[in-house]
């Protein structure tokens, strides 16, 4: 039996969690894949909840949660605990390979809303780039860096982005400008490994139907845009956790199912 790595930033609620619920679905769907499965979650109690659902034995879950990807002087040491245990998985293989080795950049966060760019502080401006840019681009990097050609088969980096890394509306400037960057570095990493194993995704899941989405609606000062998504909300037209997850997995799954590199919406799927 080939088995998966798939790692998930974020993965203890939310988007991250319906991906991992919907990546365990694909897996358990072929009788000659298992998978390894590392979750990154701030919420001990959730990840636990999560492990304990999961009855099959070709499944195997750890969690990791005592990390916080939000603080660069401890960035180094917290990504060095991630991939122990990646280290540590893979010594169930021997020294057979990984089928493929996915990481799902999911974590991440809004920035402020109520703020056009004009009244950003520098304090604001830096607590975003470090969490959403700085630490994301060291995971990726370490992730390029362990999972080597000894290490796995393949090798996929996912980064969960949006439509705000393509196209701008008020108020998005920090949100934006990290989701664009992310978009870029995805992008070059898919060109300094055009003839080798690796492929990036950067996937766009709609506006989804969650906490996130709520937030918005309550703190975005700009009122067409807080009356479009409320009104989606109130006629049930957010997209479902679930549903845009499932996508993200048929894109992964799929034979060719990208091109590495892009930028795929939840609608062009």
């Amino acid at each position: 039996m080939s088995t998966h790595l798939c790692i998930v930033t974020g993965g203890a609620r939310g988007f991250g969690l319906a991906i991992i619920k919907q990546y365990i679905s694909w897996i358990q769907k072929q009788p000659s894949l298992g998978l390894h499965l590392v979750v990154l979650g701030r919420a001990e109690n959730q990840v636990k909840e999560l492990i304990n659902s999961v009855q099959d034995d070709k499944i195997k879950i750890e969690g990791v949660t005592g990390v916080d990807l939000t603080k660069l002087d401890k960035l180094e040491t917290n990504v060095e605990q991630i991939f122990s245990v990646i280290r540590n998985l893979k010594q169930e293989l021997g020294e057979e390979k990984y089928l493929e080795a996915v990481l799902i950049n999911n974590a991440g966060s809004l920035g402020d809303l109520s703020s056009s760019v004009a009244n950003y502080k520098l304090d604001l401006v830096k607590e975003y780039f470090d969490f959403n840019v700085v630490s994301f681009t060291y995971l990726c990097s370490q992730f390029l860096q362990v999972c080597d050609e000894t290490f796995t088969q393949t090798k996929t980096i996912v980064n969960i982005s949006s439509l705000l890394a393509v196209k701008a509306f008020p108020n998005w400037g920090l949100y934006a400008a990290g989701k664009a960057a992310r978009d870029q570095l995805m992008g070059v990493i898919a060109e300094e490994n055009r003839n080798t194993n690796t492929r990036t995704l950067s996937y766009a899941p709609g506006p989804l139907d969650n906490d996130m989405q709520r937030t918005v609606r309550e703190t975005i000062d700009d009122p067409e845009q807080k009356s479009i998504y409320s009104t989606m909300h109130n006629e049930s037209k957010l997209v479902k956790m679930d549903e845009s997850a499932d996508k993200l997995c048929k894109l992964l799954f799929a034979d060719n199912g990208f091109a590495s590199g892009s930028h795929i919406d939840f609608y062009d799927v």
